[in-house]
């Protein structure tokens, strides 16, 4: 083929050129270390065209074609081969003033004070989905479907459903003016069918790491919910498969019909009738099982999926700059200095009980302080918000 192998950059080398006369995607060297010869065959098609040029979501490389994940080709690649999942890529800082770039930031951010939300399950998605609302049009056109809604139930309903399906995870709950509040939902459960073929063959339910986990209600009507929709019988069934998984930060689980069906015979097995499935309340058992009990031991899910176990609850005043701190760090690449001034700015003049952050020449002592405390809670909010932020991009399907 001539041309040169995508994989041995995830090997710590450089693109390899291939023999003229190789008709395999990947150089002798990376087959030797145990990478498959057709692996890019399982990269998912484009979205669009060729034609179709746009921003890498995993590495920032701008005008690049973009598979069904929003990343390039090469970022995919690496993905299949290493294992892992893309960090959200952070932009280089736009062209447009600090302050308007991170208006909606801001403004999520006085929202909530001002309607004093606390819970981290609803401050972390809303502050993430607000940092990136410039980023996806789509984000734009949700939120504004949603605060179009207003006071009309039936149309904030069924805006809110949709939202929920397609950004897996996560619930609006209210809009406050332009800021959707979210909440990172408890459970979520979608029907996986025989491959090529509209038969069902297994539930699959997310349930998400929370500071108030799923509790097994929570989870069988999520799987209840996704049955019902799917009208699939779930009333008798005399036996049931389960595979349970800690994946991606998520616990993943299984629930099949429990028939051994192979994929090909599906169509037929099935032909004029669905498979049943075991109750909710059944489900609703299993998973309080698997959960275990976090304060005796090891022995379940409970603290992969509890985000904050013995601590107490952290302080409004500051959970929330310390988020917005993150992302004028992570995201803008600026200094501390210029962080605590939009800080003082926007947030902590008003709604901090001390103020705003000193100068340090004009009060050392407080200014060590207020550092001290916000940096150290910017440790601890920095891993939340960038698994919030890497399911708010990952595919719902």
């Amino acid at each position: 083929m001539g041309s040169r192998c995508t994989h041995a950059p995830s090997l710590n080398g450089n693109p390899v050129k291939l023999r003229p006369s190789s008709k395999s995607t990947v150089c002798d060297r990376c087959l030797q270390e145990g990478v498959s010869g057709d692996l890019l065959a399982e990269v998912p098609a484009a979205k669009e065209p060729p034609t179709n040029l746009s921003r890498c979501r995993s590495c920032g490389k701008p005008d690049v074609k973009l598979l069904d994940a929003w990343v390039c080709e090469e970022c995919a690649a690496e993905v299949r081969t290493r294992g892992y999942n893309c960090e959200p890529y952070a932009p280089p800082l736009s062209v447009l003033p600090v302050e308007e770039k991170f208006a909606e930031l801001f403004r999520a951010t006085r929202a909530l004070f001002d309607v004093g939300v606390v819970d981290e399950d609803v401050v972390y998605p809303t502050l993430v989905f607000a940092n990136e609302m410039g980023q996806r049009l789509d984000f734009e056109a949700a939120r504004e479907r949603l605060v179009a809604a207003g006071n009309d139930a039936n149309m904030w309903h069924k805006e809110a459903n949709e939202f929920a399906r397609k950004f897996t995870g996560f619930k609006p709950i209210r809009a406050g003016g332009e800021t959707l509040f979210l909440e990172m939902q408890p459970a979520s459960a979608v029907i996986r069918n025989y491959q090529t073929t509209s038969v069902p063959k297994e539930v699959e339910i997310r349930v998400y790491p929370r500071r108030k986990p799923a509790s097994p209600q929570q989870v069988a009507a999520a799987y209840e919910e996704a049955l019902s929709d799917a009208g699939l019988p779930y009333d008798i069934s005399d036996r049931i498969s389960m595979d349970a998984e800690l994946r991606e930060g998520l616990l993943w689980i299984l629930v099949g019909h429990g028939e051994d069906v192979p994929e090909e015979h599906a169509p037929i097995v099935w032909r004029g009738r669905s498979p049943r499935f075991p109750h909710p309340r059944l489900i609703g058992a299993l998973y309080n099982a698997l959960y275990g009990k976090p304060t005796q031991g090891k022995d379940g899910f409970a603290r992969y999926l509890i985000t904050r176990q013995r601590s107490r609850d952290p302080e409004m005043y500051n959970l929330i700059p310390a988020c917005a701190a993150f992302f004028l760090s992570w995201y803008g690449r600026l200094k501390q200095g210029e962080i605590h001034d939009l800080l003082n700015k926007y947030i902590l003049r008003d709604y901090h009980p001390q103020g705003e952050v000193p100068k340090k020449k004009d009060d050392s002592k407080s200014y060590n302080s207020r550092k001290s405390q916000l940096w150290d809670d910017v440790k601890r909010v920095e891993p939340k918000l960038l698994r919030v932020a890497h399911l708010l991009y990952s595919p719902g399907e």
